[in-house]
């Protein structure tokens, strides 16, 4: 099976099996579905009993830390033993039947007598092949997320909140403050980067609900890690936050949160904006006329949907990262934790805004596909200059395709830390 599964990743063919061992979208909202459900379980619990090897490549154990949120969930670790032949010893052909032979009574035991009210009776015959997995576990009763945007890490601002959040509170706040690692504005112009960090943001949250299905989840994001949370909500129906924060946001202005409070997923809203914000006012301005709609100026213009549980505070007097300075900090914390409202000083109005950010902002979407058309053209001419009179003994061939060669680097050089 694992092969399978190793084809279907390198070829695409049968994409369920990929997604499947990747953990897509619906086998994550599976995941918590059933951890909440199991965790607050009021009938008869089910046994639940994992056997597996400790030299597993496919499944890890952070994979399945589901299983100690069940009552009566064990797993048990078989020693040496991989993804393959853990039902299947190998080797001479004495000792793999040997070893067959008793793992197969430890199938049976588990299956017909294991008791999980007595878990250290574990027949002595056993001992010696498998140990019990106690698993790990969390006593926080709040969990706070805390993820970057482009162009940044999680050592800046990030581990500002993350050391403002331990200092302040007591030992029952987790915070999660994790990265996916440097990513770039060029790199958000491409669909299929910008949402490649959805599953990781997905496994983060499923990880740290199966350590407590109990705790409360709030959010605070800025940039790109407003994008990869609305697209996990959307993808996710079972992940729920009781307050998120939002700076700098790239969703769409028409995001449906209606939907989310409607499905419980979110109870409370801020969206903090700033006046000089060309990422978002500019950048996915421009990606919406190229008919990107996952993108959008919500984090500039604000979103359509406004109501009691919702809070725009704008304008900040700076560019994309100004809600997030230091000064604020408290501010969001206060919203976060608390669900305190307050409104930070010295904001502008809208019609202190420069008229000319706000012109170039509403004319990027009619303005991007015009420059798209100038790259492909400058692109085409470029590649037409350096084959005129190809030949391959040619020296100013060879030195025009050097020459192209260089420039392709230093652009993806710029566009990588750009």
């Amino acid at each position: 099976m694992s092969k399978i599964v190793d084809l279907s990743s390198v070829t695409g063919w049968l994409p369920i099996l990929g997604e499947t061992a990747k953990g897509a979208p619906f086998i994550t909202n599976l995941r918590i579905s059933w951890i909440r459900y199991f965790s607050g379980f009021k009938g008869k619990e089910p046994v639940m009993i994992q056997l597996l090897g400790t030299q597993d490549g496919i499944v890890k154990r952070e994979d399945s830390i589901d299983i100690q949120q069940f009552p009566n969930g064990v797993q048990f670790d078989i020693p040496e033993a991989n993804h393959d032949n853990l039902y299947r010893p190998q080797g001479p052909s004495s000792q793999a039947l040997e070893e067959w032979e008793l793992r197969y009574k430890l199938l049976k035991w588990a299956i017909l007598q294991y008791n999980p009210q007595k878990l250290e009776q574990i027949p002595s015959e056993f001992s010696s092949s498998v140990t019990v997995d106690s698993g790990e576990s969390t006593s926080e009763t709040t969990t706070v997320f805390v993820i970057h945007g482009i162009r940044d890490s999680n050592s800046g601002w990030a581990r500002q909140l993350e050391e403002h959040i331990e200092k302040f509170s007591n030992e029952k706040i987790a915070v999660v403050c994790s990265t996916y690692g440097y990513f770039s504005a060029f790199n958000f112009f491409f669909p299929w980067l910008r949402r490649q960090n959805i599953r990781w943001f997905q496994d983060q949250y499923s990880y740290h609900f199966a350590l407590n299905p109990k705790t409360e989840f709030h959010f605070i994001g800025h940039s790109n890690g407003t994008y990869i949370l609305g697209e996990s909500l959307k993808r996710v129906s079972a992940m729920r936050f009781n307050r998120i924060y939002l700076a700098g946001s790239m969703l769409p202005r028409e995001y449906p949160w209606q939907d989310r409070f409607d499905s419980g997923q979110l109870k409370e809203l801020r969206n903090d904006r700033s006046c000089w914000d060309w990422p978002v006012g500019i950048l996915c301005s421009g990606l919406r006329g190229l008919g990107m709609k996952d993108v959008g100026t919500g984090g500039f213009d604000g979103f359509y949907f406004d109501d009691e549980r919702t809070e725009e505070v704008y304008y900040y007097k700076g560019g994309h990262e100004k809600p997030l300075d230091k000064e604020n900090q408290t501010s969001i914390l206060a919203f976060v934790l608390n669900g305190e409202r307050s409104c930070p000083l010295n904001l502008l109005e809208l019609s202190k805004i420069s008229s000319k950010f706000r012109l170039i902002s509403r004319i990027a979407p009619y303005f991007a596909p015009l420059l798209l058309i100038l790259i492909l053209s400058i692109a085409c001419l470029w590649v037409w200059w350096i084959f005129q009179g190809f030949a391959w003994n040619s020296l100013a061939f060879w030195l025009k395709f050097v020459l192209s060669l260089a420039v392709l680097y230093v652009v993806y050089v710029l566009t990588k830390t750009g």
